[in-house]
């Protein structure tokens, strides 16, 4: 009896440790090693700073009577390096440039000063749209030759001007085109297209035999 006892005991002491052991392995999370992470592989842009669409070449022809200036010049080619060097009068690199002279395109009832001219102006440089304000336009002017148009002694329409706007673009080398065009109340809008070229080096002259 007493030796059935002790085995009795001796079993459930091995249980309980069993038990014991079992539940301890429960509790105690499996390790196991961090899965490493595998940087994407980048690749480089390829993208240009600047987009350039090639423009079909324009026959000069001479400007309407409300566009004075137009800069670089219907037909021109420049030198690259000219174009981004500041010059003159405005202080730009990379400057395209036009003088309108409103009082052209006044109607009866229209009393613009400069901004009213800029509003009504819509100038793009090879389809892109560049709004002539003086945040973008590197250069403004106003030459202060006012004109009105009268009736007997009444003052029917005024503006002052004409009034010159530069803006300054980055351009690669290439033809350009520059579309300037004007929105006045009768609903007519008078527009005005040319291109010019950019080239990075002139041709050289090959001499005579």
């Amino acid at each position: 009896m007493l030796r059935t006892t002790k085995l009795f005991m001796v079993c459930s002491l091995f249980l309980s440790v069993s038990m014991i052991a079992g539940c301890t392995s429960l509790l105690i999370p499996a390790t196991s090693s961090p899965t490493p992470t595998v940087s994407p592989t980048r690749t480089a842009s390829r993208t240009p700073k600047w987009f350039y669409i090639p423009q079909t070449p324009i026959t000069p022809t001479p400007e309407p009577e409300w566009l004075t200036v137009t800069y670089p010049r219907p037909g021109k080619i420049i030198l690259l390096e000219d174009f981004e060097v500041k010059k003159g009068m405005y202080d730009l690199s990379c400057r395209i440039c036009v003088e309108i002279d409103a009082s052209i395109l006044l109607e009866v009832g229209n009393f613009w000063e400069g901004q009213d001219v800029i509003n009504r102006t819509t100038f793009l440089v090879d389809g892109v749209r560049h709004f002539l304000t003086p945040q973008e336009a590197g250069s403004y002017y106003d030459l202060l030759m006012p004109h009105s148009i009268r009736k007997g002694n009444q003052k029917v329409a005024e503006v002052g001007g004409p009034y010159g706007f530069c803006i300054s673009k980055r351009l690669r080398a290439g033809i350009h085109k520059v579309d300037v065009s004007f929105n006045k109340d009768s609903g007519t809008t008078p527009i005005y297209s040319w291109t010019f070229e950019i080239v990075e080096s002139l041709p050289t002259a090959t001499p005579l035999p």
